[in-house]
Order: C-alpha cells, then sequence, then structure tokens
C-alpha cells in the first residue's frame, strides 16, 4: 500500500511539469523511501547496501544515531523536491508549465471548476559582460528552461558573437534580487570576442507573440549573413512526414496546447533536436544556441521546422545557422519569402496533409516528374502545392 501511494503521488507530481533536476530530487526521495519500506530485494541495488545495512541495523538501540540521520536525510530530499516546485525554487529551472483553477464551460451552458495547466511565461534579461563592463542586451518573455541556450542562441542569431570560442561562461545572475536569480542571464565573452557596445544600438524588448520590437533603426533589422551553398536535396515526400513527427515529441504541448516547437531534422527526416517555447523566436534560438555550445554551426545539412508561421526574423536566425531549408505548417512573410531568395535558402509553407507550398528554392527538393521551373523533377503530385 505504501508504494502504490508512493507511486500514485509520483505520478501527480511528474504532471506539475518538474525540470530535470527537480524529478532527480523527487525520485530520489521516493527510491530512499521506498529501501525503507521493503528493506531486501532488487532496491538493495539503489540504496546502495550501506543503506541497506544502515536501515536493517537500524532496528538496534545503538544504532538510534544512524537512524535518526537516515530519516533525516529522506526528509531533506522531500522538502527540496517540495520547494522547488514553488516560485522560484531552489531549481534554476523554474517548471514550463504551472497549474490555474478555471472555470469550464460546456456547450450546454454548463459551467463546472477544474484546475489546468498553462504553458510559464516569464521575463529573462539576457546581459553580456565584455572587457569588464557589462551590458544589458535584451528582455525577452520565455518559457523557463534552456535559458543558457536561449541567450547564447540570440546573441548568435542577432550577429552579436560569431563563435562558441567567443564565450568564456553563462551563468545566471547572482546580484539582483532573489525572486528574479533565475530570469537574468549573463553571458561572458573574451576580449577578442566582436561585441561593439557602441555600435549596438539596440536595446530589444521581445514579447512572445511577435519577437524582437524597438530596434533603433530598419538597418538594425537585417544581421550579416552570406549566401548559403547549394545542397542539399530533399524527396519531397519527407517534408509531410515532419509536422507530425515534431508535434509527436512536444511533450509540453500535449499537457498546456499553448507552445511553438522548432524541431532540426536531417534529410532523412529524422528528429535530431527540439525545443519548445511560448515564443516561435524563442524556440528557434534556444535550438541554435545548442547548435553553437555544440560547435554544430553552420547546420548546413539540416532541416528546420517550425509549428507556426515562417517570419523574416527566422529565416534569419536560420540563416546565421547555415541552416539551408526551413519548412512551416503555416504561411511565411513577403520578407520571409524575399530573404530567402537572398541568400539562396529553400522555404516551404503550408505543410498540411500530403501536400505543401514552395516559395523559394525548389531546386533542394526532388520531385516526382520534371514540368515546373528550375526544379529537376516536378511538383504535379501536388496540384496547387506549388
Amino acid at each position: 500500500v505504501s508504494i502504490l501511494v508512493l507511486g500514485v503521488a509520483g505520478l501527480w507530481w511528474y504532471g506539475k511539469g518538474l525540470s530535470a533536476v527537480q524529478q532527480v530530487l523527487l525520485w530520489g526521495f521516493f527510491v530512499l523511501a521506498a529501501a525503507v519500506l521493503l528493506r531486501r530485494g532488487w532496491l538493495k541495488l539503489f540504496g546502495p547496501v550501506l543503506f541497506y545495512d544502515m536501515v536493517t541495523s537500524a532496528r538496534r538501540a545503538r544504532y538510534f544515531v544512524l537512524r535518526c540521520s537516515y530519516a533525516g536525510l529522506l526528509l531533506l530530499f522531500l522538502f527540496i523536491a517540495y520547494v522547488s516546485t514553488s516560485a522560484g525554487g531552489l531549481s534554476p529551472d523554474a517548471g514550463p508549465t504551472v497549474r490555474v483553477e478555471i472555470t469550464s464551460v460546456t456547450p450546454d451552458g454548463d459551467a463546472h471548476t477544474r484546475t489546468d495547466e498553462v504553458a510559464t511565461e516569464e521575463p529573462l534579461e539576457i546581459r553580456v559582460r565584455h572587457r569588464g563592463h557589462e551590458h544589458q542586451v535584451a528582455v525577452t518573455m520565455r518559457t523557463p528552461g534552456n535559458d543558457f541556450e536561449l541567450a547564447t542562441g540570440f546573441l548568435y542569431s542577432e550577429g552579436l558573437i560569431r563563435a562558441r570560442t567567443h564565450i568564456t561562461k553563462v551563468s545566471y545572475c547572482a546580484s539582483g534580487p532573489p525572486e528574479q536569480l533565475y530570469n537574468q542571464v549573463t553571458v561572458e565573452l573574451t576580449d577578442g570576442a566582436p561585441f561593439d557596445a557602441d555600435q549596438m544600438q539596440r536595446n530589444f524588448y521581445t514579447t512572445s507573440s511577435c519577437g524582437v520590437c524597438g530596434k533603433a533603426s530598419l538597418d538594425a533589422v537585417r544581421v550579416q549573413s552570406d549566401p548559403i551553398q547549394d545542397g542539399p536535396e530533399v524527396d519531397h515526400e519527407i517534408f509531410n512526414t515532419l509536422p507530425k513527427k515534431l508535434r509527436a515529441r512536444q511533450r509540453i504541448f500535449e499537457r498546456t496546447g499553448g507552445l511553438h516547437a522548432a524541431g532540426l531534422f536531417n534529410t532523412n527526416g529524422e528528429l535530431l533536436l527540439l525545443r519548445e517555447d511560448v515564443g516561435r523566436h524563442n524556440a528557434v534560438d534556444k535550438l541554435i544556441g545548442k547548435l553553437v555550445m555544440d560547435d554544430a554551426v553552420p547546420a548546413a545539412e539540416c532541416i528546420l521546422q517550425v509549428s507556426g508561421r515562417t517570419s523574416f526574423e527566422i529565416m534569419q536566425k536560420a540563416a546565421t545557422a547555415g541552416i539551408p531549408i526551413v519548412s512551416a505548417v503555416s504561411a511565411p512573410s513577403s520578407l520571409a519569402v524575399a530573404l530567402a531568395d537572398e541568400l539562396n535558402m529553400t522555404l516551404v509553407g503550408f505543410v498540411r496533409g500530403d501536400s505543401f507550398n514552395v516559395y523559394a528554392g525548389p531546386r533542394r527538393i526532388r520531385f516526382a516528374r520534371n514540368s515546373a521551373p528550375g526544379v529537376s523533377r516536378s511538383a504535379s503530385d501536388h496540384d496547387g502545392a506549388m
């Protein structure tokens, strides 16, 4: 009965959307508690054996101190796991979801109160420390998680750094108020990094809906990117599989229905990397940040699949990471199409069902028969999709 209670409690707690650190703490407590309850069998492997011996020997009065110490250890695990679920918490990764009380209304007009999960949205201030000076670069509304990747990807996709070697350290700021401890990230750069505060001309405020707003001038919107080399080629059937594969791996979206996703696929349609966020641009920045931190840019043999529409900024971010193909379930903007043409990129939109539209760069797609200009095979299997 005790194990059953622990299991049910664990599933409920897992449903709160804990971070990896919180889950390790929580399940560590459950494993230790189960070891105390069973005191035998395969759980000895988790104990480890030392804990098992402590428990069995604690029946004796002379091991009273050991018994109290072990009980205190279990309580400490429980306390840490509990506190880390609250706002701020002890984990640098606030939960990606929060529970709220809602009123649910049926088609008949009946209303009842229940709890629901919604995607977390909190501000993240990105700061840069360069040559002894600290600069505020941007404030973005994001879903907590992968914050270091987000900061790195943002700086890289905005042209403020050019390589992983320009970064010496990424950390949460310890100087601010406690409640903002994990809402501020500082990226420390090498002295040789091409970061010029005098010419930066940007003090961004980015929202989860529109991306970067308030740049100092139209020229500041453009980030210098070289045209992408030709290739690779992808079979047209691959594109129709990408949205389903992306959707199937969106763990947080399953619980909230309120997050965007960016997925990196190879030319065979295999998912290599996925990031979720309440903001479309943030999801892409997190993905690019991971690539930069792994020294995996340019990603010249990959496809970027996004869950919403394609904007100028998403195309620009993909271009800085050397991603030649961008695919989306919705429409692109006019500037996105123009930038794709200018930078020799392939832009695919309205990938739904068994059809899609190619807005730029069709030569990278292998079609079924020859008829469309500029492509090696035709898109006639997708009449009306070109």
